[in-house]
């Protein structure tokens, strides 16, 4: 399983390679999302008075709008005809598990772009660096392993971006409040910091149930 993980590995990386218009479209709608947020921000002179709590709210706002563009390509640009290829050669855990694992690192580089973006435009009102840049690796990648689980289940409906809408509603609400919580943490010195621990156990758990269910429940789908 190793080795077809690293094959299906590259073949997505060469993909990407090959639709470059893709990931430059991707960032230009983050950019233009965070400039948009700016733009509001500046009419109610509110940018240099926008606190933590506000800053937190939007960063995942932002975050969470660009994940559901970037991940929804990841069955979407595969034919039924690529997907038989795919189902004839490697074992439908080794594809879920490479898709998930590259849109884990795709989300993770895309929440580092966009907090260097609210750094510059917002500022950083991030006290415990090393502690956001953690919650970037499993929040950020927990929204792109849940949106990989929920475009394969829309790939079988026609690719339905209101039907991936639909499911992932439930499926995000508990990551996003965690989420909002955790980092609202982050941003406090001394006693704050305490609490987390809870938060993070909650956090890191979500994660591995959203990956484990995936891997048990796409062989069944992928069947179809």
């Amino acid at each position: 399983m190793k080795n077809e993980i690293i094959q299906l590995l590259k073949r997505e990386w060469k993909l990407e390679l090959r639709n470059k218009y893709t990931i430059g479209g991707i960032i230009l709608y983050m950019v233009a999302t965070v400039f948009v947020i700016l733009n509001v921000l500046e009419q109610e002179n509110m940018v240099h008075e926008l606190n933590a709590g506000w800053w937190n709210l939007l960063f995942w706002i932002s975050v969470l709008f660009v994940s559901v563009n970037a991940i929804a390509k990841s069955f979407y640009q595969e034919s039924q005809e690529k997907l038989l290829y795919l189902y004839t050669l490697f074992s439908p855990e080794s594809v879920i598990i490479s898709k998930m694992f590259y849109n884990y690192i795709f989300m993770f580089v895309l929440a580092l772009l966009s907090w260097s973006l609210f750094s510059i435009w917002f500022g950083n009102p991030v006290v415990q660096n090393t502690s956001f840049f953690l919650l970037l690796i499993f929040g950020a990648g927990g929204l792109g392993l849940i949106f990989t689980m929920i475009s394969s289940i829309a790939s079988k409906a026609g690719n339905n971006t209101t039907l991936m809408a639909i499911l992932s509603f439930p499926v995000i609400l508990p990551l996003l409040v965690v989420l909002i919580r955790l980092s609202s943490l982050v941003y406090l010195q001394g006693p704050g910091m305490e609490n987390t621990i809870s938060l993070w156990i909650m956090l890191i758990s979500l994660n591995v149930l959203i990956l484990s269910m995936s891997i048990i429940l796409f062989p069944y789908l992928w069947r179809e």
